[in-house]
């Protein structure tokens, strides 16, 4: 269900937006700094026992970004970028594991250009945290979590797929500021 509610919480956000346009009157795919929005991407870091024991504050044990270029719902086809007053964004999956739960939570994050052409801004939704998205080059990715704030994913199904529960916090400090994850196929990429 929380799938669901993703997928169109992204189509809508799109939609109502529109796609960016190129000079020919064509929509095209923006960059966003070093992001192409016109190719999927995906990006994992998962962490060994061996880590896991070494950072005992930590609770991520898995993470991924994945983004489409556009997703369908209801049979229809949208983007998942859009330019708006001038102002390119695109929307992305953030997927986390965490220490002692089987489930995988997701964040529905928006983005755009941050402070240079390697950092890019994202937001997940909900108010649930900020972070920087980079590009420290050779197909990698690095996420920068604020010291004074972190991410937040509720658990919409609760224990067992019952009520809402209070959900996870992801804390800077709890040895969690910095995630660098590479270009990957299936595992987490392909979590739903």
């Amino acid at each position: 269900m929380f799938r669901t509610v993703l997928a169109k919480s992204l189509a809508c956000t799109v939609l109502l937006a529109g796609p960016a346009l190129a000079a020919d009157g064509s929509a095209k795919p923006p960059m966003i700094g070093f992001f192409d929005t016109g190719k999927p991407h995906c990006w994992i870091r998962e962490y060994d026992a061996k880590h896991m024991t070494a950072h005992p504050k930590q609770k991520v044990n898995g993470i991924a970004v994945n983004y489409l270029p556009e997703v369908t719902y209801d049979g229809e086809t949208t983007p998942t970028w859009e330019v708006i007053g001038g102002v390119a964004y695109f929307s992305s999956v953030l997927k986390v594991t965490m220490k002692g739960e089987k489930r995988t939570a997701f964040g529905d994050m928006r983005c755009q250009a941050g402070k240079s052409k390697t950092e890019i801004a994202c937001f997940l939704d909900g108010d649930a945290g900020s972070f920087t998205f980079s590009d420290p080059g050779a197909d990698k990715v690095r996420i920068d979590v604020p010291q004074s704030l972190g991410l937040y994913f509720a658990n919409p199904h609760g224990a067992e797929d019952g009520p809402p529960d209070d959900g996870t916090m992801i804390e800077a400090k709890d040895d969690q500021a910095t995630f660098i994850l590479t270009a990957a196929k299936g595992g987490l990429c392909d979590a739903k």
